[in-house]
């Protein structure tokens, strides 16, 4: 993370809309693909993929949900960093989609960047975390990430995976395009859950909220507080964004440490939404390359079959969803003895039917009043869960 200052200016309707590339690195073999960028509708104004609370619990941190008035940068309504442990329970969502890159150098494990979890297997972070200034080439041949480390203790819940391979846009740039997405070995975003990701096309709108970080800074910054950071313990910080224009998402007088580039800013509405809009890039005013139209559907691109099906044993034989479009009633036939719960979100995140329990052979749905338009169906059976995209006609 560099110490610098970007100041954020609008872009033109042509440039906004000028897609990049996408490279896939594989971090053993060193190959590279190049990704066509995906089409996508320019007139969309928002969208996102909704976040998933994962198999280990259905447990949720209740973050604060008004403005901070104390403990505040000046001149900012955004707090100093804290110790998340001393606050909330590391293991509760969505503090356990939280994880930190580390690189081995030697046999060494050394706290390297920030990042979170966006799917079962896939990791949102910075591409300055992985590739080389002004260059296509990643810097490393093993990175580690592992979730909610405190006190430079790993956590005994969640496994570590290593990176097999990472996204990000040929010929990158740290003030635009400094934003990647890595594949793991394993997938360690069933349990922990993950966060959704989206775009919003009017800042006003983007800004509209309360904003939360998760990182894990490294090196102290003495001029601004005490805290002898080591890369060993998740921190937060939330309160209001204030500065949003073309690639970039800022906070007025705040200030990062190196060990946080990659972390989220994510929108959070309690249990309703937790998305990320874009990933720290630079220390001075926490600016953040921020996921605009054509970066956000080329990294849904990448993830779309983890979000939408994910692992095969998160899959429920015996599931059926029906009819798919629909226009009334949509049923949800479940496996005989089987037990769980539903819920139905907007595209926008939002919860339209809150986790209603099943307890019966079939669930019928009445959707009749719904505005045609895409919508999600997560089912929850036995700690498991299933993704449907439902399309109301």
């Amino acid at each position: 993370m560099q110490g610098c200052l970007i100041l954020i200016s609008s872009l033109s309707m042509e440039q906004a809309l000028k897609a990049q590339r996408l490279l896939s690195f594989d971090i053993e073999t060193r190959e590279v693909d190049t990704l066509e960028a995906p089409a996508f509708d320019s007139l969309q104004l928002r969208d996102q993929t909704p976040h998933v609370v994962g198999n280990f619990s259905d447990l949720y941190n209740n973050l604060s949900s008004t403005a901070p008035t104390s403990n505040t940068y000046p001149g900012s309504q955004y707090t100093f960093k804290r110790q998340a442990s001393l606050d909330y329970d590391l293991e509760k969502f969505p503090l356990r989609t939280s994880v930190r890159l580390s690189r081995i150098d030697e046999g060494i494990n050394h706290s390297h960047c920030s990042g979170s979890m966006i799917s079962p297997r896939h990791v949102l972070t910075a591409t300055h975390c992985i590739a080389q200034f002004a260059s296509d080439s990643v810097n490393y041949d093993s990175l580690l990430v592992c979730p909610i480390l405190d006190n430079g203790m790993e956590s005994s819940t969640f496994d570590c995976s290593w990176v097999k391979k990472a996204y990000f846009f040929e010929q990158w740039d740290i003030a635009t395009t400094d934003i990647a997405v890595l594949e793991l070995e394993d997938p360690i975003g069933e349990e922990t859950g993950w966060l959704g990701i989206g775009f919003e096309a009017m800042d006003s709108t983007l800004l509209d909220g309360l904003f939360y970080k998760f990182s894990y800074p490294a090196l102290p910054l003495l001029t601004v507080d005490s805290t002898n950071y080591n890369g060993d313990t998740l921190y937060y910080g939330f309160g209001i964004a204030d500065l949003a224009g073309g690639h970039g998402i800022a906070i007025t007088n705040t200030n990062g440490r190196a060990g946080e580039s990659g972390s989220s800013i994510i929108k959070v509405r309690n249990e309703q939404q937790y998305t990320s809009y874009g990933v720290l890039s630079f220390s001075n005013n926490l600016y953040h390359s921020r996921l605009t139209n054509w970066k956000y559907y080329a990294f849904e691109a990448v993830i779309h079959d983890d979000i939408q099906v994910g692992n095969p044993k998160v899959l429920e034989p015996g599931i059926t969803v029906y009819p798919n479009p629909v226009d009334d009633v949509l049923h949800v036939s479940m496996p005989k003895s089987k037990a769980g719960n539903l819920r139905l979100l907007d595209s926008n995140g939002q919860t339209l039917i809150a986790p209603m329990a099943l307890s019966e052979r079939e669930a019928r749905l009445n959707l009749g009043k719904l505005p045609a338009g895409v919508y999600v169906l997560i089912i929850t059976m036995e700690e498991q869960s299933v993704i449907r995209r439902i399309v109301k006609i």
